[in-house]
Protein backbone atom coordinates (compact mmCIF):
# COMPACT_ATOMS: atom_id res chain seq x y z
CA UNK A 1 0.00 0.00 0.00
CA UNK A 2 1.09 3.58 -0.60
CA UNK A 3 0.21 6.61 1.47
CA UNK A 4 -1.37 9.41 -0.58
CA UNK A 5 0.49 12.70 -0.34
CA UNK A 6 -0.70 14.70 2.67
CA UNK A 7 -2.31 11.75 4.42
CA UNK A 8 -1.49 10.98 8.06
CA UNK A 9 -1.34 7.59 9.73
CA UNK A 10 -1.38 6.47 13.35
CA UNK A 11 0.82 3.72 14.73
CA UNK A 12 -0.17 2.43 18.18
CA UNK A 13 1.71 -0.21 20.14
CA UNK A 14 1.78 -1.22 23.79
CA UNK A 15 5.01 -2.49 25.31
CA UNK A 16 5.57 -4.13 28.68
CA UNK A 17 8.80 -3.32 30.52
CA UNK A 18 10.78 -6.41 31.47
CA UNK A 19 10.81 -7.32 35.15
CA UNK A 20 13.88 -5.89 36.81
CA UNK A 21 14.41 -2.98 34.42
CA UNK A 22 16.75 -0.63 36.34
CA UNK A 23 15.39 2.82 37.28
CA UNK A 24 16.49 5.82 35.27
CA UNK A 25 15.69 7.93 32.23
CA UNK A 26 15.42 6.15 28.89
CA UNK A 27 15.09 7.67 25.45
CA UNK A 28 12.53 6.08 23.13
CA UNK A 29 13.44 6.01 19.44
CA UNK A 30 11.64 4.93 16.30
CA UNK A 31 12.79 4.36 12.74
CA UNK A 32 11.23 3.73 9.34
CA UNK A 33 12.92 1.16 7.12
CA UNK A 34 12.65 -0.46 3.72
CA UNK A 35 11.16 -3.93 4.24
CA UNK A 36 13.06 -5.32 1.25
CA UNK A 37 16.53 -4.20 2.40
CA UNK A 38 16.00 -3.54 6.14
CA UNK A 39 17.83 -0.25 5.59
CA UNK A 40 16.51 2.56 7.83
CA UNK A 41 15.34 5.73 6.11
CA UNK A 42 17.60 8.71 6.69
CA UNK A 43 16.24 11.31 9.13
CA UNK A 44 16.25 14.69 7.38
CA UNK A 45 15.14 16.94 10.26
CA UNK A 46 18.16 19.13 11.11
CA UNK A 47 17.50 18.85 14.84
CA UNK A 48 17.88 15.07 14.62
CA UNK A 49 20.90 14.89 12.33
CA UNK A 50 23.33 12.16 13.29
CA UNK A 51 20.71 9.96 14.94
CA UNK A 52 21.66 6.98 12.78
CA UNK A 53 18.39 6.55 10.93
CA UNK A 54 16.15 6.94 13.97
CA UNK A 55 14.19 9.75 15.60
CA UNK A 56 13.46 10.35 19.26
CA UNK A 57 9.79 10.25 20.22
CA UNK A 58 9.83 10.35 24.03
CA UNK A 59 11.81 10.20 27.25
CA UNK A 60 10.67 7.48 29.62
CA UNK A 61 11.39 7.65 33.36
CA UNK A 62 11.44 4.26 35.04
CA UNK A 63 10.97 4.43 38.82
CA UNK A 64 12.12 1.99 41.45
CA UNK A 65 9.22 -0.44 42.07
CA UNK A 66 7.52 -0.54 45.47
CA UNK A 67 8.60 -4.17 45.82
CA UNK A 68 10.99 -6.43 43.89
CA UNK A 69 9.32 -8.24 40.98
CA UNK A 70 8.24 -11.87 41.23
CA UNK A 71 10.48 -13.66 38.72
CA UNK A 72 8.91 -17.08 39.11
CA UNK A 73 8.55 -18.49 35.63
CA UNK A 74 11.09 -16.05 34.19
CA UNK A 75 12.88 -17.50 31.17
CA UNK A 76 16.49 -18.53 31.65
CA UNK A 77 16.29 -19.14 35.41
CA UNK A 78 19.26 -21.09 36.74
CA UNK A 79 18.57 -24.35 38.61
CA UNK A 80 19.62 -22.45 41.75
CA UNK A 81 20.90 -18.90 42.28
CA UNK A 82 24.68 -18.52 41.88
CA UNK A 83 26.57 -16.32 44.36
CA UNK A 84 29.32 -14.43 42.53
CA UNK A 85 30.19 -11.79 45.15
CA UNK A 86 29.15 -11.03 48.72
CA UNK A 87 25.46 -10.17 48.47
CA UNK A 88 25.26 -10.59 44.68
CA UNK A 89 23.39 -13.54 43.17
CA UNK A 90 22.80 -14.44 39.53
CA UNK A 91 19.23 -15.67 39.00
CA UNK A 92 18.89 -16.04 35.23
CA UNK A 93 20.79 -15.91 31.96
CA UNK A 94 18.87 -14.83 28.84
CA UNK A 95 20.76 -14.71 25.51
CA UNK A 96 18.82 -13.57 22.46
CA UNK A 97 19.94 -16.56 20.36
CA UNK A 98 21.50 -20.00 20.64
CA UNK A 99 23.44 -19.98 17.36
CA UNK A 100 25.34 -17.28 15.51
CA UNK A 101 28.04 -16.55 12.95
CA UNK A 102 31.36 -14.67 13.26
CA UNK A 103 31.02 -10.90 13.39
CA UNK A 104 27.38 -10.88 14.45
CA UNK A 105 26.17 -8.69 17.30
CA UNK A 106 23.91 -10.26 19.89
CA UNK A 107 22.38 -9.34 23.24
CA UNK A 108 22.90 -11.15 26.53
CA UNK A 109 20.68 -10.58 29.56
CA UNK A 110 21.43 -11.38 33.20
CA UNK A 111 18.97 -11.21 36.10
CA UNK A 112 20.50 -10.31 39.47
CA UNK A 113 19.46 -10.22 43.13
CA UNK A 114 21.13 -8.48 46.06
CA UNK A 115 21.02 -10.09 49.52
CA UNK A 116 22.76 -7.26 51.35
CA UNK A 117 23.96 -3.71 50.72
CA UNK A 118 26.76 -3.54 48.18
CA UNK A 119 29.16 -0.87 49.39
CA UNK A 120 31.22 -0.63 46.21
CA UNK A 121 30.45 -1.02 42.54
CA UNK A 122 30.95 -4.69 41.73
CA UNK A 123 32.55 -5.58 38.40
CA UNK A 124 31.60 -8.71 36.47
CA UNK A 125 33.16 -10.44 33.49
CA UNK A 126 31.34 -12.34 30.76
CA UNK A 127 33.16 -14.76 28.49
CA UNK A 128 32.58 -17.53 25.97
CA UNK A 129 34.67 -20.61 26.68
CA UNK A 130 37.12 -21.64 23.98
CA UNK A 131 37.04 -18.23 22.28
CA UNK A 132 38.66 -14.81 22.60
CA UNK A 133 35.35 -13.25 23.66
CA UNK A 134 35.62 -11.77 27.16
CA UNK A 135 34.74 -8.38 28.61
CA UNK A 136 34.31 -6.66 31.97
CA UNK A 137 31.27 -4.56 32.83
CA UNK A 138 28.84 -3.83 35.68
CA UNK A 139 25.80 -5.95 36.54
CA UNK A 140 23.52 -3.06 35.52
CA UNK A 141 25.48 -0.55 33.42
CA UNK A 142 24.37 3.00 34.27
CA UNK A 143 22.85 1.94 37.60
CA UNK A 144 25.70 1.14 40.01
CA UNK A 145 25.43 -1.71 42.47
CA UNK A 146 26.12 0.76 45.29
CA UNK A 147 22.59 2.09 44.66
CA UNK A 148 21.00 -1.34 45.11
CA UNK A 149 19.03 -2.23 48.25
CA UNK A 150 18.81 -5.64 49.94
CA UNK A 151 16.24 -7.78 48.12
CA UNK A 152 16.46 -5.82 44.86
CA UNK A 153 16.12 -7.75 41.60
CA UNK A 154 17.61 -6.06 38.55
CA UNK A 155 18.21 -6.95 34.93
CA UNK A 156 21.39 -6.19 32.99
CA UNK A 157 21.62 -6.29 29.20
CA UNK A 158 24.84 -6.32 27.23
CA UNK A 159 25.58 -6.09 23.51
CA UNK A 160 28.23 -8.56 22.38
CA UNK A 161 30.14 -8.56 19.08
CA UNK A 162 31.39 -12.04 18.17
CA UNK A 163 35.03 -12.10 16.96
CA UNK A 164 35.75 -12.77 13.29
CA UNK A 165 38.07 -15.66 14.17
CA UNK A 166 35.71 -17.36 16.62
CA UNK A 167 35.96 -21.15 16.21
CA UNK A 168 33.07 -23.37 15.19
CA UNK A 169 31.22 -25.49 17.69
CA UNK A 170 29.20 -25.15 20.89
CA UNK A 171 30.74 -22.80 23.46
CA UNK A 172 29.62 -22.36 27.06
CA UNK A 173 28.92 -18.95 28.56
CA UNK A 174 30.79 -18.04 31.74
CA UNK A 175 30.17 -15.24 34.27
CA UNK A 176 32.62 -14.26 37.00
CA UNK A 177 33.06 -11.66 39.73
CA UNK A 178 35.61 -11.19 42.52
CA UNK A 179 37.22 -14.57 41.91
CA UNK A 180 33.99 -16.57 41.80
CA UNK A 181 32.85 -17.97 38.45
CA UNK A 182 30.01 -20.01 37.03
CA UNK A 183 29.77 -21.92 33.75
CA UNK A 184 26.19 -21.60 32.55
CA UNK A 185 24.19 -24.46 31.04
CA UNK A 186 23.49 -22.38 27.93
CA UNK A 187 25.83 -22.73 24.95
CA UNK A 188 26.23 -20.68 21.81
CA UNK A 189 26.70 -22.72 18.65
CA UNK A 190 28.98 -20.99 16.16
CA UNK A 191 28.40 -21.77 12.49
CA UNK A 192 31.19 -20.69 10.17
CA UNK A 193 30.49 -19.27 6.71
CA UNK A 194 32.12 -20.73 3.64
CA UNK A 195 35.29 -18.67 3.33
CA UNK A 196 37.12 -18.05 0.03
CA UNK A 197 40.65 -16.80 -0.42
CA UNK A 198 40.54 -16.77 -4.21
CA UNK A 199 38.35 -14.29 -6.14
CA UNK A 200 35.30 -15.28 -8.14
CA UNK A 201 35.61 -14.39 -11.82
CA UNK A 202 34.03 -11.03 -12.60
CA UNK A 203 33.65 -9.12 -15.88
CA UNK A 204 35.58 -6.14 -14.53
CA UNK A 205 38.65 -6.11 -12.26
CA UNK A 206 39.19 -3.14 -9.96
CA UNK A 207 41.54 -2.04 -7.18
CA UNK A 208 39.32 0.35 -5.26
CA UNK A 209 40.11 0.72 -1.58
CA UNK A 210 37.52 1.81 1.00
CA UNK A 211 39.06 3.10 4.19
CA UNK A 212 41.99 0.99 5.32
CA UNK A 213 40.33 -2.42 5.59
CA UNK A 214 38.33 -3.25 2.43
CA UNK A 215 39.08 -3.48 -1.27
CA UNK A 216 36.69 -3.94 -4.18
CA UNK A 217 38.44 -6.46 -6.43
CA UNK A 218 35.90 -6.60 -9.26
CA UNK A 219 32.29 -6.40 -10.37
CA UNK A 220 29.83 -7.68 -12.97
CA UNK A 221 26.81 -5.63 -14.09
CA UNK A 222 23.97 -7.13 -16.11
CA UNK A 223 22.41 -6.43 -18.52
CA UNK A 224 25.02 -4.34 -20.33
CA UNK A 225 22.31 -2.33 -22.12
CA UNK A 226 19.37 -2.11 -19.74
CA UNK A 227 15.93 -0.86 -20.70
CA UNK A 228 13.88 1.66 -18.77
CA UNK A 229 11.80 -0.11 -16.11
CA UNK A 230 14.11 -3.13 -16.02
CA UNK A 231 16.25 -4.40 -13.17
CA UNK A 232 20.03 -4.21 -12.94
CA UNK A 233 21.96 -7.01 -11.24
CA UNK A 234 25.30 -5.92 -9.78
CA UNK A 235 27.73 -8.49 -8.39
CA UNK A 236 30.54 -7.06 -6.26
CA UNK A 237 33.65 -8.96 -5.23
CA UNK A 238 34.98 -7.62 -1.92
CA UNK A 239 38.34 -8.45 -0.35
CA UNK A 240 39.19 -7.92 3.31
CA UNK A 241 42.60 -6.32 3.82
CA UNK A 242 41.97 -6.49 7.57
CA UNK A 243 38.94 -7.33 9.68
CA UNK A 244 36.89 -4.09 9.78
CA UNK A 245 36.31 -2.98 13.38
CA UNK A 246 32.86 -1.58 12.49
CA UNK A 247 29.92 -3.15 10.70
CA UNK A 248 29.70 -1.65 7.23
CA UNK A 249 26.82 -1.46 4.76
CA UNK A 250 27.12 -1.23 0.99
CA UNK A 251 25.25 1.43 -0.95
CA UNK A 252 24.87 1.45 -4.73
CA UNK A 253 23.61 4.51 -6.63
CA UNK A 254 22.56 4.92 -10.26
CA UNK A 255 23.04 8.64 -10.86
CA UNK A 256 21.79 10.98 -13.61
CA UNK A 257 24.04 13.68 -15.12
CA UNK A 258 22.48 16.30 -12.83
CA UNK A 259 23.35 14.22 -9.73
CA UNK A 260 19.86 12.81 -9.13
CA UNK A 261 19.87 9.25 -7.78
CA UNK A 262 17.34 7.31 -9.89
CA UNK A 263 17.95 3.89 -8.34
CA UNK A 264 19.56 2.79 -5.08
CA UNK A 265 20.19 -0.33 -3.05
CA UNK A 266 21.65 -0.48 0.47
CA UNK A 267 22.45 -3.65 2.41
CA UNK A 268 24.95 -5.50 4.55
CA UNK A 269 27.05 -7.66 2.17
CA UNK A 270 25.70 -10.97 0.83
CA UNK A 271 22.08 -10.02 1.50
CA UNK A 272 22.75 -9.28 5.18
CA UNK A 273 24.40 -12.68 5.71
CA UNK A 274 28.07 -11.59 5.95
CA UNK A 275 28.68 -8.67 8.34
CA UNK A 276 32.04 -7.09 7.64
CA UNK A 277 33.06 -7.52 11.30
CA UNK A 278 33.20 -11.27 10.54
CA UNK A 279 35.60 -11.02 7.58
CA UNK A 280 39.13 -12.40 7.92
CA UNK A 281 42.18 -10.79 6.26
CA UNK A 282 42.56 -11.96 2.67
CA UNK A 283 39.00 -13.29 2.43
CA UNK A 284 36.82 -12.62 -0.64
CA UNK A 285 33.06 -12.06 -0.27
CA UNK A 286 30.58 -12.00 -3.18
CA UNK A 287 27.79 -9.48 -2.82
CA UNK A 288 24.80 -9.03 -5.16
CA UNK A 289 22.54 -5.96 -5.44
CA UNK A 290 19.36 -5.56 -7.50
CA UNK A 291 18.49 -2.05 -8.71
CA UNK A 292 15.08 -1.26 -10.18
CA UNK A 293 15.30 1.36 -12.93
CA UNK A 294 12.39 3.78 -13.29
CA UNK A 295 10.26 3.56 -16.43
CA UNK A 296 11.04 7.20 -17.22
CA UNK A 297 14.83 6.72 -17.30
CA UNK A 298 16.62 7.28 -20.60
CA UNK A 299 20.18 8.19 -21.53
CA UNK A 300 23.56 8.03 -19.77
CA UNK A 301 23.90 7.26 -16.04
CA UNK A 302 26.76 6.50 -13.67
CA UNK A 303 26.83 3.49 -11.34
CA UNK A 304 28.51 4.37 -8.03
CA UNK A 305 29.28 2.27 -4.95
CA UNK A 306 30.38 3.03 -1.41
CA UNK A 307 30.62 1.72 2.14
CA UNK A 308 29.12 3.33 5.24
CA UNK A 309 29.62 2.67 8.95
CA UNK A 310 26.19 1.53 10.17
CA UNK A 311 26.71 2.90 13.68
CA UNK A 312 27.94 6.39 12.80
CA UNK A 313 26.55 6.78 9.24
CA UNK A 314 30.00 7.96 8.16
CA UNK A 315 30.96 6.94 4.64
CA UNK A 316 34.40 5.46 4.10
CA UNK A 317 36.85 7.41 1.94
CA UNK A 318 37.66 5.84 -1.45
CA UNK A 319 41.02 5.67 -3.19
CA UNK A 320 41.85 4.37 -6.64
CA UNK A 321 39.47 6.04 -9.10
CA UNK A 322 36.65 7.86 -7.36
CA UNK A 323 33.65 9.80 -8.54
CA UNK A 324 33.84 11.78 -5.29
CA UNK A 325 35.52 11.30 -1.91
CA UNK A 326 32.94 8.76 -0.69
CA UNK A 327 31.72 6.91 -3.81
CA UNK A 328 33.60 4.96 -6.46
CA UNK A 329 32.57 5.12 -10.11
CA UNK A 330 32.16 1.59 -11.43
CA UNK A 331 30.86 2.28 -14.92
CA UNK A 332 28.59 4.42 -17.08
CA UNK A 333 25.51 2.79 -18.61
CA UNK A 334 23.08 3.86 -21.33
CA UNK A 335 19.45 3.14 -20.50
CA UNK A 336 17.27 2.46 -23.50
CA UNK A 337 13.81 4.10 -23.42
Amino acid sequence: MYWPVGETAQFVRQYMLLAGTPPGNYRVYASIFDVSTLQPARVLAPAMAGNKGRFEIATLTVARPAAPPDVTGESGLLPSPATLAAGLKLLAFVPDRSSAMPGEQMAVGLLWKSDQPLAADVPISISLAGTELAFTTQPTPGFPTSAWLPGDVWRGRYLVRLPANIPAGAHAWQVASNGAAITLPDTLRIELPERRYEPTATANQTALQFGTDVELAGFTLQPAQPAAGSQLQLQLEWRALKTPPAELAVFVHVVAPDGTIIAQHDAVPANWARPTTGWLPGEYVSDTHALQLPASASGSYQVLVGLVDRATEQRLPVTGGTADAERALLTTITIQP
